[in-house]
This record gives C-alpha cells, structure tokens and sequence, in this order.
C-alpha cells in the first residue's frame, strides 16, 4: 500500500479492484485508460485534418472513440487484475464427499 498523503494506492479494494485515490478522489485503471487514449486519438484526429472545422469534429470524434476504447481496456485490465486476486474456494461438492 502506497500512502504518501496526496496520493494513496491499494491493490485490492473492498469489492477487490486495485484502487488509487489522488487528493481523496479515486482514480481508477479505465479512467486513466479513457484519458490516455482518447487525448492521444484526439491530437492525432485534429492532426490528420485540413481546415478548423474539420479538426474540431475530428478531434471531437476521435476522443470520443479513443476514450471509449481506453475504458473498454481499463475494465478488462481491472478485471483481470480482481480475478487474480480473488481466492480460489472448494466447490460445494468436495465439502460434500465426507458424508
């Protein structure tokens, strides 16, 4: 666990997420995922395009789609990460095979 004050990191929270916290408010793998991503598909929108408009649709477009991936990753990631951190518990049936 990381506790420096400002900012403080857990790798398993009570539902069993990994979890940050900056200044009190949580930061998490799909929202860093959305704003890398689509900050990056935005720059490189609103570079591929010609005049004004074009780049502000475009880069409206791009964030839009690059930000929609990037959380669409940061849940499979956090996914990932809770099942790896979830204990493995007997089936019913082994509990059953004693009696």
């Amino acid at each position: 666990m990381l506790n420096l004050g400002i900012v403080k990191a857990t790798s398993e929270n009570l539902q069993g997420y990994p979890e940050a916290r900056m200044l009190g408010f949580p930061v998490t793998i799909p929202m860093v995922g959305g704003f890398a991503a689509g900050s990056i598909a935005a720059s490189k929108a609103v570079a591929s395009a010609a005049n004004p408009r074009q780049r502000a649709i475009r880069g409206v477009l791009g964030g839009l789609a690059g930000s929609t991936a990037g959380v669409a990753a940061g849940n499979l990631i956090n996914e990932v990460i809770a099942t790896a951190n979830r204990p493995k518990l007997e089936e019913l049936q082994d509990y059953q095979q004693g009696m």
